[in-house]
């Protein structure tokens, strides 16, 4: 086994990889991705080779490795050659018959686990194409299967043994839910309150808690790891749930209304520029996608550049949401579960009409779907789209829906627009929050800055 180490460098790389091929003589390609991710990964860099193949040129073993190629190919055709004479429509049809008259469900990540090859052989573009088309080739309606299976939601789990702890910490989660915090913020929430809780459990009691209590707490080891936007989330959490004990007698005070928050720290780029944005959405054109895919990533792009919407309002967006008509999209509980109306321009109607008409009537409850089974689109479409046309564009670094939301905010405040109203479009409930996403630009700064009365003097005396 060679000793992978984190910091690499071109010597490095190739003597693990004259290493590997002594010590193993020939490797297949999936066992070096699978066993040697670490060093596959930095062959990868193009700071280094840019290339497994490159590195290995590099290293001296080009013509080994070639030959290793042809035979793991030869070896790919003989099970595909195998596949043909095992499987065909008839035997794959007889298969499911069997496994439905057992009884057992016909959900393909079930079946993904008991009969694998056949799944395999299902997909083929010989026989099916989907594991869907081969069900309902024998009459069976798959559409009830997707609908019985449900991914389980994650829960919260109490390893507090005080039960009188326990039982207060349940009813603040009920009141946490009748004020339409999310889930996941739900459990946030009730996970700092539970860490904050056993700190004292069998030190001090909660009623009894002063500021050096806390201050104490916050200066642990537990608090001292996180980044302080972390840290600034928490505090804001146990504020509410001291205040939370307060209301209910379990607290004399609360001992966090004399802390303060740790200063916000932005992460990342702060906004892309306008010639940087344009780059960034033209470069969809570029990639090898057919039309419905291109189009279904430039409607993703837009609703966050001409609407300001989060990443999760996108992919929870309905038909029933978009009128064309009055020109205006609607989100419906959105961030703490809020509505909002918003008005849409005609290159984004344009967009979502081209987007409809290639999409044809055969979709599931929501606007944007996947190919496979018209499910809703989950973050990884995103990110590796998103990571495609930052390539494509050229920018340094890679563009996520966070970073989109900014630029539109940033925008729209550099062309003039009211942060009220700004406000208003990104679903934010404090105008606070607003400002932290606007980054003022160096333009809008010199202009500003041309106001002042000795800078304009200077400017009219150089004028004349």
């Amino acid at each position: 086994m060679i000793a992978i180490k984190q910091v690499w460098s071109k010597r490095k790389i190739i003597e693990g990889i004259r290493l590997l091929f002594v010590e193993h003589g020939t490797i297949t390609p999936r066992e070096i991705r699978r066993d040697y991710a670490r060093l596959y990964n930095a062959t990868q860099k193009r700071i280094y080779f840019g290339g497994w193949l490159k590195a290995v040129e590099a290293a001296g073993y080009a013509d080994k490795y070639e030959r290793i190629l042809d035979k793991a190919r030869r070896q790919a055709l003989n099970r595909r050659k195998n596949t043909r004479d095992k499987w065909s429509k008839e035997i794959i049809q007889e298969k499911i018959r069997e496994i439905h008259a057992t009884g057992q469900s016909l959900y393909g990540k079930y079946i993904k686990k008991s009969h694998y090859n056949l799944l395999h052989a299902a997909h083929s573009k010989l026989y099916f194409g989907s594991w869907k088309a081969a069900v309902e080739s024998i009459g069976v309606n798959y559409s009830k299967y997707e609908r019985g299976y449900r991914k389980k939601k994650k829960r919260f789990v109490y390893v507090i043994n005080d039960r009188k702890y326990r039982e207060f910490l349940k009813a603040w989660q009920k009141q946490l839910v009748l004020h339409n915090y999310h889930r996941v913020t739900i459990i946030k929430k009730l996970r700092d309150a539970q860490k904050f809780i056993g700190f004292f459990v069998n030190k001090r009691q909660i009623k009894s808690l002063a500021e050096p209590d806390v201050r104490k707490y916050l200066c642990s080891k537990e608090i001292k790891r996180l980044s302080a936007n972390t840290v600034g989330g928490t505090i804001l959490s146990l504020r509410q749930f001291m205040e939370f004990c307060v209301k209910n007698g379990v607290a004399k005070n609360n001992p966090f209304d004399e802390i303060e928050r740790p200063q916000y720290k932005l992460s990342g780029s702060a906004a892309l520029s306008e010639q940087e944005l344009a780059r960034f959405v033209g470069a969809i054109e570029e990639l090898p996608f057919n039309e419905l895919l291109r189009i279904r990533g430039r409607l993703m792009i837009e609703l966050i550049v001409y609407c300001g919407l989060r990443q999760q309002e996108v992919t929870s967006l309905k038909r029933q949401d978009i009128d064309l008509v009055e020109m205006t999209l609607k989100v419906e509980q959105g961030k703490r579960k809020k509505d909002r109306l918003i008005p849409i321009n005609e290159a984004l109607s344009g967009t979502i009409t081209k987007y409809l008409k290639l999409r044809g009537h055969n979709y599931g409850r929501y606007l944007i779907t996947n190919r496979m089974n018209n499910r809703q689109i989950n973050s990884i479409v995103f990110y590796n789209l998103f990571r495609l046309l930052s390539i494509k564009a050229g920018l340094k670094i890679v563009v996520t829906p966070h970073l989109l939301r900014t630029t539109f905010a940033t925008i729209l405040f550099d062309r003039g627009a009211p942060i009220r109203a700004i406000q208003e479009l990104m679903g934010h409930t404090f105008v606070n929050t607003t400002a932290r996403y606007i980054q003022v630009s160096i333009g809008y700064l010199r202009k500003e800055m041309s106001k002042h009365p000795l800078l304009a003097a200077s400017l009219d005396n150089k004028k004349s």
